[in-house]
């Protein structure tokens, strides 16, 4: 079934905490939520990508500490 209005509005604004979150430099907390929401859109490209970039600059954070 598709999403409500009212449910992709939600995740709309989910995304875009974990935007806060990574812009912020909390990457963990960013990860979170786009994997969750990577859950209910696995075949959503934006979402695929937000959690490449973060996957990618955790990473990168590890190895220069």
């Amino acid at each position: 079934t598709r999403p409500s209005a009212e449910d992709t509005k939600r995740d709309e604004r989910q995304y875009n905490i974990g935007t806060d979150y990574f812009l912020k430099g909390q990457y963990e907390d960013a990860a979170r939520i786009w994997r969750e929401l990577s859950e209910q859109y696995p075949s959503n490209q934006k979402v695929q990508d937000a959690i490449k970039m973060v996957e990618d600059r955790i990473k990168r954070t590890r190895e220069n500490q």
